[in-house]
């Protein structure tokens, strides 16, 4: 308020003379300190388990999760080895291949 008075250009203070963050005050919601992931981070995780779960609910056939998740199949493929990650033995103990 000190700075307002200094500044004011006449007798009465007027609103232009407040500094905007005492007259428009930050009262919006506050993110906490630990938001968790980077953005990059929290994509790549969701991303990982949105596909593992439609390849879950397809039985793991790699045209029909493509299908879904709306990509190539060679796109599903390249994920799973990005990410180390094979196809579940059969209920036989067959591997089934990818």
């Amino acid at each position: 308020m000190h700075r307002a008075v200094v500044l004011a250009q006449s007798h009465v203070i007027q609103l232009q003379d407040v500094p905007l963050d005492v007259a428009l005050p930050d009262t919006g919601p506050r993110l906490a300190e630990d938001t968790g992931p980077p953005l990059r981070e929290a994509m790549e995780q969701f991303e990982r388990q949105y596909i593992l779960r439609v390849l879950e609910r397809v039985g793991w056939n790699m045209s029909r999760a493509a299908r879904v998740l709306g990509v190539h199949r060679n796109t599903v493929l390249a994920k799973l080895t990005a990410w180390g990650i094979q196809r579940p033995a059969s209920a036989d103990g067959r591997s089934l291949s990818l």
